[in-house]
């Protein structure tokens, strides 16, 4: 069987910052190390595994892009002594094989979609999630992405301080919010609403169906943030209220009891509200300043 890594990219990129002719330091923006790109102090957050590097050369760029592929995604071995996540996966496979009592995997399609028809393709229609409140979480999911998307990219727009006064500085807050939609506090963000997901029906059928729901991570139709600052935080508080639809028709529509899921819901509503109230004191203050 073949299978498909992700480490085919990482060699590809350092094959280009490698080679002079394909890219040259000339290409590159050294003055932006120092004030728009992402430190390490800002992100890691604990995470010592966590690689951010700022880089001012094609060296640095394929130390970064080699030290990444070493943790896992690239087609390298970490150093002595260590284990990519990939080894750590293949070892769990490994203890539990296949069939066994115990099965390490939520049944949870390969590829989930919130497809609006039927696909001719059987694999896409496998992975397509019709059933009426599975289909709700599965846009709430993909909302919440996009919003950790736009929080992580609104975030490396802006410099200065993460702090100020002891308090969070607007930049310090889209930090937060970043981790906050992957992690939740402590039952929401995306990892919440995928554990929902792998609980609920994937097709709405007369007979019981084993295969569940599953996260889709589908990405937005565009990542384009917009270039006025008025308008990225106009962004925000479109996506606020979308999140917010979402969840008065998933509580409107009910569905299959999910224990826990009442709990989530009520967690992402008090950090919106929250949020909401931040995104709109931005949208005064940039009307103030003369923006359109």
């Amino acid at each position: 069987m073949s299978i498909n890594r992700v480490g085919v990219l990482y060699d590809a990129l350092v094959e280009i910052f490698e080679d002079a002719d394909k890219l040259a330091d000339s290409d590159l923006r050294p003055h932006t190390a120092d004030v728009s790109q992402a430190a390490p102090s800002d992100w890691q957050l604990g995470f010592g595994s966590l690689l951010v590097r700022a880089v001012d050369t094609r060296d640095e760029a394929v130390e970064a892009l080699r030290l990444i592929g070493e943790q896992g995604e690239g087609s390298g071995s970490p150093p002595p002594g260590e284990s990519s996540h990939f080894d750590k996966f293949l070892q769990i496979y490994l203890a539990f094989p296949e069939p066994g009592r115990w099965v390490p995997t939520a049944p949870v399609p390969t590829n989930p979609n919130t497809l609006s028809h039927p696909s001719p393709d059987p694999a896409v229609e496998r992975g397509r999630i019709a059933h009426p409140a599975a289909r709700l979480w599965a846009h709430l999911f993909n909302v919440r992405y996009r919003m950790l998307l736009v929080d992580l990219a609104h975030a490396l727009h802006l410099s200065g301080p993460l702090i100020d006064g002891g308090t969070p500085t607007v930049r310090g807050r889209l930090r937060d919010w970043t981790f906050l939609q992957m992690r939740g506090r402590p039952l929401g963000g995306l990892r919440g609403i995928a554990k929902i997901l792998t609980k609920l029906p994937r097709k709405d059928m007369s007979e019981p169906d084993p295969m569940r729901a599953g996260p889709p991570f589908e990405l937005p139709y565009t990542f384009a943030l917009p270039d006025n600052e008025r308008d990225r935080w106009r962004l925000h508080l479109a996506m606020l209220n979308t999140s917010q639809e979402l969840v008065d028709r998933i509580t409107a529509v009910g569905g299959p009891a999910v224990p826990g899921a009442d709990a989530l819901l009520a967690e992402l509503a008090a950090t919106d509200q929250q949020a909401r109230a931040i995104v709109t004191a931005q949208l005064a203050a940039t009307k103030a300043s003369g923006q359109p």
